[in-house]
């Protein structure tokens, strides 16, 4: 006998094997046909309870794909809630960073490791469950949209984009590379291209410097930091305007024209204060983000310039744009 023919019987001796309850729903779903149904005991006569529980089956089937395949909740509040959550993550990562650089000389001791092994054991088991938040972190969510990934990447980026910038702790926490040549030599490997990293010698900039991330939706990313000098100020970077530049696989969620800077509006996502751009160039996805000049969202007029200390206006930001090799084309997104 044939594979096929082998199949064929495999699916007549499952039909014999069904009550009338399972060959009802299999009916529902058109697993079987309306004789094969009445050979099980079902009632297929037009208007019979029978068929009325298979229609029934039908459209509960039918609801629950409508429904799975809708977002539960509008797209700004979605992204105030995505931000809420990131900045909470952040907020927690930099009281354990605080607490461990406290200890740190007591933790240099063999004797701090013998009295808390038990704790030790369990520290462990929470590392692997938070490295297991963390990769579920940077996957798609199941039938997200494209604007509700628009939202939880902007949150992410503006949320780690002020955690990092407000504590000196944090920044030598996440950014072990701290030259921009150091920084361009590392993402070659990892991403196998040259990244776009703007001249900061000659462009009064100064490099923070550079450290791995978990952009939202990439299988690899980056984030790197910068200060722009005011203008008659030295390069000391805590006189001057701090943004970040975010770097990773475009995995093509957003279906970004490579013609065009997307200027995101933040505030539909729950992060006013910042302002962020997103580009895609040799299938790498970009963002840049600084504070908004104005304190208010992100789709401004374009020229506007900065007026308030250590902030980054719309011109600053084209400047920026330009040195980083960004599409000259702009529009909101």
């Amino acid at each position: 006998m044939s594979s096929s023919g082998h199949d064929n019987e495999r699916r007549r001796l499952a039909v014999e094997e069904l009550g009338r309850a399972a060959a009802i729903r299999a009916l529902a779903d058109d697993e079987i046909s309306l004789d094969q149904a009445a050979a099980r005991g079902v009632d297929v006569s037009e208007g019979s309870d029978d068929q009325r529980s298979a229609s029934f089956e039908r459209s509960l089937r039918a609801s629950v794909g409508r429904a799975m395949s809708e977002s539960a909740a509008p797209a700004a509040l979605a992204g105030r809630i995505s931000a809420a959550i990131a900045a909470e993550r952040a907020r927690e990562d930099e009281l354990v960073g605080e607490a461990l650089d406290e200890r740190a000389d007591e933790t240099r001791r063999p004797a701090f490791w013998q009295r808390h092994s038990r704790a030790i054991g369990a520290l462990a088991a929470v590392m692997v469950l938070g490295f297991v938040g963390v990769f579920l972190s940077t996957v798609p969510f199941g039938h997200e949209t494209e604007l509700e990934y628009r939202n939880r990447l902007t949150s992410f980026v503006a949320n780690e984009h002020s955690r990092v910038s407000r504590s000196e702790a944090a920044i030598e926490r996440k950014f072990s590379l701290k030259t921009a040549e150091a920084a361009h030599d590392d993402l070659l490997g990892v991403f196998g291209k040259n990244v776009a990293i703007p001249d900061c010698v000659n462009n009064g900039l100064t490099f923070v410097g550079c450290g791995d991330c978990h952009v939202p939706g990439t299988r690899n990313s980056a984030h790197m930091q910068f200060v722009v000098q005011r203008a008659g100020e030295g390069a000391d970077a805590a006189s001057g305007a701090r943004y970040s530049l975010f770097v990773g696989d475009d995995e093509g969620a957003l279906r970004l024209d490579p013609t065009t800077v997307y200027q995101i509006d933040t505030a539909s996502c729950g992060v006013p204060e910042a302002r962020v751009y997103v580009w895609t160039a040799d299938q790498l996805m970009y963002c840049l983000v600084t504070k908004d000049a104005s304190g208010a969202a992100a789709g401004s007029s374009i020229g506007a310039t900065a007026s308030t200390e250590n902030v980054v206006g719309d011109a600053t930001c084209q400047r920026l744009l330009t040195l980083l090799d960004a599409p000259g084309r702009m529009r909101p997104f």
